[in-house]
């Protein structure tokens, strides 16, 4: 957190607040001494009060010129040190102004306009403790050139009246001091908290930021998950339809497979049946002309057994007279097979 200090360069917080309240010390600077110069009028040389509110109003006049000045540029325009410096060296020669009257003003036959004097110098003391109390510099730049001259005239004069004058200036002084200081300490305080403050949103504001960019990556992560899971369920629906086709052939497959074999047993029924029940002798042989196959018929119409006649050439079942025969057709047969 950046420190607010009463330090020999301030920040521009610092210098705002003297700024703040710089017009009310000007005016009332230049109402005051219009009016300590007409009280004292009677009892101090004219030219001397009149040479005297020259000066504290032209001084008045710059310090104002300057504020002005200041409060037209932009914040970049100028050096907040610069200015600082600036800023004391006219309200220390305010202050001195105002403690010059403490010497030329001061009517030495007059009691009543010596406290009415002070009242006066004390007052704008007072005033410069509400006013400057941001800086504790520009609190000691004004009040002690003010009231020193005063106290010093009336501690030299060394009777009883004058010296409990005197004190009362002093101790007014102190309180002013401690006043300007526990001011001075709430309005650091309040610095210190409006800078941690400041802080503090920044830190909220750059958390906002983050929250705002991790939610917008957030969105932009579950947009993304949404169109997988569209893409995927488009692929699995596809896929679905894919398998649900292929299962669907495969069960026309299956079935025309069943409705084949189911054929297939019926025409070798009728056939087993239609060579069973024959009244010829039908039997099948290999390539070699061995016999697999013989139908029953053949037990009734010869004197064999099926198993007699198995696994035996068919040549030896023909008559001799049509073996040549028997055997020129079955080659030609096979050949064509």
């Amino acid at each position: 957190m950046p420190a607010v200090q009463d330090a020999n360069r301030p920040d521009a917080d610092l210098i705002r607040q003297l700024l703040k309240h710089a017009p009310i010390g000007i005016a009332a600077t230049l109402l005051n001494s219009s009016i300590l110069v007409f009280i004292q009028w009677r009892v101090i040389s004219h030219s001397v009060l009149l040479i005297w509110l020259g000066a504290i109003t032209f001084v008045t006049c710059v310090r104002y010129g300057l504020i002005y000045r200041v409060h037209r540029l932009l914040p970049h325009q100028y050096d907040p040190s610069r200015f600082y410096t600036q800023l004391l060296v006219g309200i220390g020669l305010s202050g001195t102004l105002w403690g010059s009257a403490g010497i030329f003003l001061f009517a030495t036959n007059s009691i009543t306009h010596q406290a009415f004097l002070a009242f006066v110098l004390g007052g704008m003391v007072a005033g410069a403790a509400g006013t400057f109390s941001a800086v504790m510099r520009a609190f000691f730049a004004f009040s002690v050139p003010t009231l020193t001259p005063l106290i010093m005239r009336f501690f030299l004069l060394g009777d009883e009246f004058h010296l409990a004058m005197g004190g009362m200036t002093l101790l007014f002084w102190i309180m002013m001091f401690f006043t300007a200081k526990r001011l001075n300490a709430t309005t650091l305080a309040i610095f210190r908290l409006n800078a941690s403050l400041a802080e503090a949103m920044e830190h909220a504001e750059a958390i906002n930021e983050e929250l705002k960019l991790e939610i917008q990556e957030r969105i932009k992560v579950e947009e993304e998950l949404r169109r997988h899971r569209e893409h995927l369920s488009e692929m699995v629906a596809e896929r679905t339809a894919e398998l649900t086709a292929a299962n669907a052939q495969l069960i026309n497959e299956v079935e025309e497979r069943k409705r084949a074999q189911e054929a297939q047993r019926k025409s070798e029924e009728k056939y087993r049946h239609l060579v069973e029940n024959v009244s010829d002798v039908i039997y099948a042989t290999d390539k070699d002309g061995i016999i697999t196959y013989v139908s029953p018929t053949v037990e009734s119409l010869s004197n064999y057994q099926p198993a007699q006649i198995l696994g035996r050439h068919f040549t030896e079942f023909i008559h001799p007279a049509d073996l040549a025969t028997v055997t020129s057709s079955y080659e030609r047969v096979d050949s064509i097979a």
